[in-house]
């Protein structure tokens, strides 16, 4: 452990052990509720018609485009959160550097950690890519089942499940018979009042990303 963690803070790898960092507070702010697990995905809005055309939302160079949504879609981004796929890659990168450093490069040179940089990239896509089958199938079974449980939630009680709920944060709990509860990430309309863990609500209208307005 001593090793690991000096390892971590050398030099040549503290940029990564700092994007591992923020992809750890990431994931603390969404298991609280602070913001939403779908907030940073990517939606694609390009379609390519039969005249081979490509309608995208912004100006941007088409090849360019392309090539950036391919390694999306390679990556199953769309139909699993961004974030989710960033975190495996981060993580395989990381743990990689951190080992190949350690035994290939003992002095902590910049050219050879560079260097290891690239087949590095190259072993955690794939590892990325590994990951991501399982997490594919779970993210487009929650989908449809959140598809058919949020479809007629306006106007259900809820229960409150985070510390509070108020205008920027917050989750919500519906409880019905049969059936597993529904988490959905909840708001407040005003600062006004703010509602605490535990307290009953009522589903007033949906937002975007599984969010709606409690009251």
């Amino acid at each position: 452990m001593p090793e690991v963690f000096k390892e971590s803070l050398s030099l040549i790898n503290i940029p990564l052990t700092v994007a591992l960092g923020v992809m750890a507070l990431y994931w603390f702010s969404v298991i609280i509720g602070a913001i939403d697990i779908d907030a940073l995905d990517v939606d694609f809005d390009g379609d390519i018609d039969v005249d081979g055309g490509v309608d995208m939302d912004v100006d941007a160079d088409v090849g360019s485009g392309s090539f950036l949504k391919g390694i999306l879609q390679f990556f199953n981004v769309g139909e699993i959160p961004i974030m989710a796929v960033f975190s495996i890659f981060i993580l395989s990168l990381w743990a990689i550097a951190i080992n190949l450093n350690h035994f290939l490069n003992p002095e902590s040179y910049l050219l050879p950690a560079m260097g290891l940089l690239i087949p590095n990239i190259l072993i955690s896509s794939i590892i990325t890519k590994v990951c991501n089958y399982p997490l594919r199938k779970l993210f487009n079974a929650l989908n449809r089942q959140d598809s058919l449980d949020q479809s007629s939630i306006i106007g259900e009680t809820c229960i409150v499940t985070t510390s509070e709920v108020n205008t920027t944060s917050g989750q919500a709990e519906i409880r019905r018979d049969g059936g597993p509860p529904i988490v959905i990430n909840a708001r407040t309309e005003c600062e006004n009042p703010i509602l605490q863990e535990g307290d009953p609500a009522v589903v007033l209208e949906e937002l975007k990303n599984n969010t709606y307005i409690i009251y």
